[in-house]
């Protein structure tokens, strides 16, 4: 920011040398017209960012606030969930959140995570933790255990994004834990926005 003013004096000082050599005693026309052409220009791109910014705003809306909105509807107050995505799941689930990537909570391998934590639920983008997944052919679909195999976690809904301009991934998915001979869902609904 405070280099704001500055660039804004330089700008205008390239532009009236620059108009100066190109049209001569006319320059302050030539100015004018270069002035003209970058307020258009600026306001093209504020339209275009803003129109971005509604794109990245509908986008965590759908994705994350959904989950933590499924998360909120199956787990109580205080369970724990696993995330990889900590905003607004954590604001809208009402649960105590493991962050999986280690921006608030403490960085760990996930299966370690999953150990020490046993999270109720875990809204993740799978293929983020995909070494870590097992194909359950009971299901025919990818579940996570914990490091020692005490849990599993198996897909429960998805959500996808038809047009994703701010999430890492365009599909995640909710994930709740069974004990190991327990089955989940064959069928896995994946809602897309």
């Amino acid at each position: 920011m405070v280099v704001i003013p500055f660039g804004l004096i330089l700008g205008l000082v390239g532009l009236e040398y620059f108009s100066k050599r190109v049209f001569g005693r006319k320059f302050i026309v030539g100015l004018a017209m270069l002035g003209a052409i970058c307020v258009l220009w600026q306001v093209r791109e504020v339209r275009l960012r803003g129109i971005v910014h509604g794109w990245n705003v509908e986008n965590i809306n759908d994705m994350h606030r959904f989950m933590a909105e499924r998360i909120r509807k199956v787990a109580s107050p205080g369970d724990t969930v696993a995330v990889n995505d900590v905003g607004a799941m954590g604001y809208f689930s009402g649960c105590y959140v493991v962050d999986l990537v280690g921006l608030v909570s403490p960085k760990r391998p996930f299966p370690e995570n999953l150990t020490h934590y046993r999270p109720k639920l875990l809204a993740i983008f799978p293929d983020w933790f995909a070494a870590y997944g097992v194909r359950d052919p009971g299901i025919d679909n990818i579940v996570f255990y914990d490091s020692d195999s005490t849990y599993k976690w198996s897909p429960v809904v998805g959500i996808g994004l038809y047009r994703n301009s701010i999430a890492s991934r365009n599909t995640m998915v909710l994930f709740e834990r069974l004990k190991p001979d327990e089955e989940g869902p064959r069928d896995v609904p994946v809602y897309w926005h």
